[in-house]
């Protein structure tokens, strides 16, 4: 499970609205942020400069209409004093194939003689997103696709490997210096086909290894702002692929 929030522009974009992800009954919420919590299911506590804090496990805390999540760390951890200090907290979680997402409100450190939580208030709406719902496809070998970077370290050009709504997975060749998780990538322009391009900034999600037989390794990436025009471009290519991969398979 994608433990990083989906921009909800970009989604509203592409899906005209968020009305079929968006959950606004106190009781539906209650419920299903109940059954995440009875499996034993991690939340991420992500800052907008994508730091991130995971808990588990938490409950639901109907008295106070709060979120209680049991505290494992040192208090004075740069990365939970980030998350704490963060206007804009996103929590993301899941169970089975659904990503949930919501805005944290009044985040807190209680600290006791025993244990300690952090506690948030019950949210007031809640998305929800099937992760079928985002199609990756591999482009077809004929077209060639590239990402055109301007980053320090990194070629001129990168491979494209696949591509969905939420994101991309570039080659990044052997030779190339490390790159860190949660970089970002600024004005990168995608050159899917002829007429068809996405200029958008990415945050690298995680570098993981090709297959033994290619040398190099899988750079997995999230759109960030993407405008709205070159995300209906990129639903239309990915139908598109879809429909021609399914042409010439056998």
């Amino acid at each position: 499970m994608d433990t990083l929030p989906l921009s909800l522009d970009s989604m509203a974009a592409i899906h005209g609205g968020l009305h079929d992800f968006r959950m606004t009954s106190a009781v539906e919420i209650r419920a299903l942020l109940s059954r995440v919590c009875s499996v034993g299911a991690s939340m991420h506590l992500n800052a907008t400069d994508g730091t991130s804090w995971e808990v588990k496990p938490w409950v639901i805390d109907s008295a106070r209409s709060a979120i209680s999540m049991m505290f494992e760390g040192e208090k004075d951890d740069p990365r939970l004093q980030t998350v704490l200090g963060c206007q804009q907290v996103t929590a993301v979680g899941g169970i089975d194939d659904v990503k949930i997402q919501f805005d944290v409100q009044g985040l807190v450190l209680v600290l006791g003689n025993m244990s300690s939580a952090l506690r948030c208030a019950l949210p007031r709406e809640v998305y929800r997103f099937q992760r079928r719902e985002s199609f990756r496809v591999r482009p077809l070998a004929r077209s060639a696709p590239v990402a055109r970077i301007a980053h320090p370290g990194l070629p001129a050009l990168l491979r494209i490997l696949d591509v969905s709504s939420g994101g991309c997975a570039l080659f990044l060749p052997e030779d190339t210096p490390p790159i860190e998780v949660g970089t970002v990538l600024r004005g990168v322009v995608l050159d899917l086909e002829v007429n068809v391009h996405l200029q958008t900034d990415l945050r690298v999600q995680r570098v993981s290894v090709q297959a033994a037989c290619t040398v190099g390794n899988r750079l997995g990436c999230q759109f960030l702002n993407p405008n709205s025009s070159s995300l209906r471009n990129l639903q239309h290519y990915i139908a598109q692929t879809q429909k021609r991969t399914r042409l010439v398979s056998p």
